[in-house]
């Protein structure tokens, strides 16, 4: 969560124009499962005095995958399986 600058929030409300937002967030869930999604958002003052979601997908493939891998680097997975977090709590 945050907050808007006080001068643009200020500016927002005298012309009543449009905030837009871009953004993608990445997540694993308690599965190991990867998700990747981009975003876009507004603000409007007036009617709604609120951020409200333009869309939302799912990243690009090239985003989510390295294209060109180089041969002498390790690349690890972006989440780890629940398999793979419980072998770690047990070698503890």
């Amino acid at each position: 969560m945050g907050n808007l600058p006080q001068s643009l929030v200020d500016a927002l409300s005298r012309n009543n124009r449009l905030f837009t937002v871009l953004g993608i967030y990445e997540y694993c869930d308690e599965s190991g499962t990867y998700s990747c999604k981009q975003f876009n958002l507004f603000y409007q003052r007036v009617p709604y005095d609120a951020f409200r979601l333009i869309n939302e997908m799912d990243c690009l493939e090239s985003m989510r995958k390295v294209t060109n891998p180089q041969p002498d680097v390790d690349y690890l997975p972006a989440c780890k399986t629940f398999a793979e977090r419980e072998k770690e709590q047990k070698q503890k």
